[in-house]
């Protein structure tokens, strides 16, 4: 009898921690923090802290296969659009991060405005002791930057 409800007991605790990991929100579950932070994205977004667009995409690119690329002036334009309507850039979280080898990552993470939330992408490639972004993406809506497993509750 004493072995039957010791099982019993671990099913309950079992149970009850299923429960907590269901009710946190999906952000704290993704198990994503500024750990996880790629080096060139942090220092990007120090330098859009203090202001600038330009400089936040050409320090977001340093290094990389896409600095010198004229495309990347496109992406200028969209963060100021967004900032038009948005307001001034505040601060970011990082919301998950897949690692898909031993090299290469894709980090998910918003930006906070002052009136809202702007959604990014980036694709982190790390070769030797230096780390490069290689690919990004920014925009409004959540379902256009995110896999429906992140937007989707458990």
């Amino acid at each position: 009898m004493k072995y039957i409800n010791k099982i019993a007991c671990n099913y309950l605790w079992v149970a009850v921690a299923l429960l907590a990991w269901a009710w946190m929100p999906p952000m704290a579950r993704a198990g994503a923090d500024t750990a996880d932070l790629p080096r060139p994205l942090g220092h990007a977004l120090a330098i859009y802290k203090k202001g600038g667009t330009e400089g936040f995409i050409n320090a977001l690119v340093e290094g990389g296969p896409l600095e010198g690329n004229q495309e990347i002036h496109m992406q200028v334009l969209v963060l100021e659009k967004m900032e038009k309507y948005y307001g001034a850039y505040q601060s970011f979280q990082i919301l998950h991060v897949n690692r898909l080898s031993d090299t290469t990552r894709l980090i998910y993470f918003l930006m906070n405005y002052q009136k809202g939330p702007v959604f990014g992408k980036l694709t982190a490639y790390k070769n030797g002791g230096r780390e490069t972004i290689t690919s990004f993406r920014f925009h409004t809506k959540a379902d256009k930057i995110f896999p429906e497993a992140l937007l989707v509750g458990r």
